[in-house]
């Protein structure tokens, strides 16, 4: 007989797992692979190993980030709406209101890590980053109005109002967009490992 024996079986259902070569981790039939190379404990369906999806925890320490900045872009937006460029209108400050607490509603479910959480953080980003393109397209017209009718003063106004337009897309625009990049990516990433 032969000395060399081959890999050790484990029979199925066994809580046993194999040894995996140095530097790689596998999963057992209870957790799933996050990022990073570490696992994940799931609820699974009467033992099976199919992850259920309920106490999964995605993204991490990336969605805690998101979700921090969520709420501090949310009460920095409201400082600056009704600090810096306060307006008498209800409509504006009911508008502003409403989008700023969706936002940091959206942060606080982000840092749940969970898929509802996710989903909630990229609806309230989606919903800032529509805010923040009318506010865009606003100036823009505001810029084209005031090019056409007063003439030198207009053209003047028109470049400040595009240095305006820029600086919107950096300071509302730009958070939300890459959220829901990443949101997009890790729900996908997520949805092809169920």
């Amino acid at each position: 007989m032969s000395s060399v024996q081959g890999p050790e079986e484990i029979p199925a259902g066994s809580s046993r797992r194999a040894e995996a070569p140095a530097g790689e981790v596998h999963p057992s039939p209870g957790e799933i692979e996050g990022g990073r190379g570490e696992t994940i404990p799931t609820n699974t369906d009467a033992g099976h190993g199919t992850p259920t999806g309920r106490s999964v925890r995605l993204g991490g320490r990336t969605a805690v980030l998101f979700g921090i900045l969520d709420v501090a872009a949310a009460a920095a937006y409201l400082v600056v709406l009704f600090a810096l460029i306060p307006s008498r209108h209800p409509w504006f400050s009911a508008l502003a209101i409403s989008v700023c607490a969706i936002l940091a509603l959206g942060g606080l479910a982000t840092t749940s890590g969970r898929r509802w959480g996710l989903v909630a953080g990229a609806a309230a980003s989606a919903l800032l980053l529509l805010s923040g393109l009318a506010v865009i397209w606003g100036l823009v017209a505001s810029a084209a109005y005031l090019y056409g009718i007063y003439g030198g003063f207009g053209r003047g106004a028109a470049f400040v109002l595009i240095a305006v337009n820029l600086l919107v897309f950096q300071l509302v625009c730009w958070l939300p967009s890459r959220q829901l990049l990443w949101t997009s990516r890790l729900l996908r990433r997520g949805r092809a490992g169920e």
